[in-house]
C-alpha cells in the first residue's frame, strides 16, 4: 500500500508491520488500570499522592497518543534526492541519496554501538542503510548522533528499494 502526498511524494509507513498500534493500544489501557489501582492503594496514607500518580499517567498517556500520530502523520519519504527519515518524536534524519553507499535487507539488528543506530520501533529491522560519511540525526530533546549505519523497518520495502533506485538514477543524470 502505498500513500501518496499532495505534490506526488509517495511515502512509506513504519509501524504497521511491528505491530506498534496493538502494543501501544495494550499499554494505554494498563496504564489506566494501574492507575485506578495505584490510587484506592496510596489513597489509604494520602491524599495528594494518588493524584499525583494520575497526572503522571496523563502525561504518559499523552506522549503515547502523540508518539503515535507523529508515526502516522511523518512518515519515510524521498524527494528531490533526500531520504527523510522519521520515527515518530524519536529520531528523524534527511540523508542525501548520494551519501547512502548501500541497502542491505536483513533480519538481523547491528550490534549496539556509537557507529550503528537503531530506527525501528518493535521486533528487528528489515533494512540496513550504509552511508558513505556519518550524518547526524536529530532525537529527543536535542540528541544528536551521527552514526554510519542506520536500521530501519519500513512496511513496504520493495517499493521503497525501487524508488530509491529510480530516484537516485535522476540525481546521477
Amino acid at each position: 500500500m502505498q500513500i501518496e502526498l499532495k505534490r506526488g511524494v509517495v511515502v512509506y509507513t513504519s509501524y504497521i508491520i511491528s505491530g506498534y498500534k496493538a502494543v501501544m493500544g495494550i499499554v494505554f489501557i494498563l496504564v489506566i488500570v494501574e492507575s485506578v489501582a495505584a490510587h484506592l492503594f496510596l489513597a489509604q496514607w494520602s491524599n495528594m499522592l494518588p493524584w499525583l500518580v494520575h497526572l503522571l499517567g496523563a502525561y504518559g498517556l499523552l506522549f503515547v497518543i502523540a508518539d503515535y500520530n507523529a508515526l502516522r502523520l511523518r512518515p519515510v519519504y524521498i524527494r528531490s534526492g533526500h531520504l527523510y527519515l522519521r520515527l515518530g518524536l524519536r529520531w528523524f534524519v534527511v540523508i542525501p541519496l548520494n551519501e547512502i553507499a548501500c541497502i542491505e535487507q536483513t533480519r538481523k539488528s547491528l550490534e549496539k554501538n556509537s557507529t550503528n543506530l537503531d530506527m525501528t520501533l518493535l521486533g528487528t529491522p528489515n533494512l540496513v542503510l550504509t552511508l558513505k560519511s556519518p550524518v547526524a540525526v536529530s532525537g529527543f530533546y536535542g540528541i544528536t548522533r551521527n552514526p554510519s549505519k542506520i536500521q530501519i523497518q519500513i512496511d513496504q520495502v520493495a517499493d521503497f528499494l525501487q524508488q530509491i533506485e529510480d530516484e537516485s538514477h535522476k540525481s546521477s543524470d
